[in-house]
């Protein structure tokens, strides 16, 4: 951006420098990035968007990711009313809830009525739309919507009737090209199905779903593993570097 003209920063809560710090407030950058927690939590950063600065020169707020709102919006309500019931108990007075107060929508009336909100996504259904769009505090919002045809990517639908129709030839393949096969995806809607899939493929390749053939069933001699969000962050790494090295996991 630098290259461009363009002045932008990130502020984080690891992001120590102060002096950054107030030129962002002074409306010295015309692009910057913050992460939910800092524009949610601080209050020295909620208090700059009712400023006068920011009340002039702000033009848009952006919300990348947005599909990742939903997931923040029922965090923190779980862990305000979790926190309701343990002061309760505790009989605990005082700003205890203040930092898990539910504050996302609230970001939208601090920003004046001339700034558009944007909220960008390449992964949201039509109800994750509708619940973005209240979460953050969108009226009338307008919906740009396009198909994720690229030059690159195929994409399609297919109605099928089970696991074994739509994916023995990809087996067949694995098993015939081993680690010369190319290296694919495939996205699950649920946990269950993510499951089944690797569970075929495992049974399907028997002793051909480790390279070499003779190797212990481990992640690092796997032709085939599954990724799920619901696991623990070391194991998901593990895939991921499995995944993008030169390594034998092929799907």
């Amino acid at each position: 951006m630098s290259r461009m003209g363009i002045k932008a920063c990130y502020v984080s809560g690891e992001q120590d420098d102060e002096r950054m710090r107030k030129d962002v407030l002074k409306g010295a950058y015309q692009i910057v990035y913050f992460t939910p927690e800092m524009i949610l939590a601080s209050r020295r950063w909620r208090e700059m968007l009712i400023g006068e600065v920011y009340s002039h020169q702000l033009r848009a707020f952006i919300v990348d990711e947005a599909h990742t709102v939903k997931k923040w919006y029922v965090t923190i309500l779980f862990h305000f009313v979790k926190n309701i019931i343990d002061c309760y108990l505790k009989k605990i007075r005082g700003d205890t809830f203040r930092r898990l107060l539910l504050r996302i929508g609230e970001v939208r009336s601090l920003l004046p009525s001339h700034v558009n909100i944007t909220a960008l996504t390449a992964t949201a259904t039509k109800t994750l739309r509708r619940d973005i769009a209240r979460i953050i505090g969108m009226r009338n919002e307008l919906i740009v919507s396009r198909p994720p045809m690229k030059s690159n990517v195929m994409y399609s639908v297919v109605q099928t009737s089970s696991v074994e129709e739509t994916f023995s030839l990809i087996s067949k393949r694995l098993h015939q090209e081993r680690q010369a096969c190319p290296r694919m995806i495939v996205y699950c809607t649920n946990y269950r199905d993510c499951a089944n899939i690797y569970l075929y493929f495992k049974n399907c390749l028997g002793n051909s779903f480790t390279e070499p053939s003779d190797a212990p069933d481990l992640p690092r001699f796997s032709l085939v593993n599954m990724y799920m969000s619901c696991m623990e962050e070391i194991v998901k790494e593990s895939i991921v570097n499995l995944f993008t090295s030169n390594s034998i996991l092929r799907a």
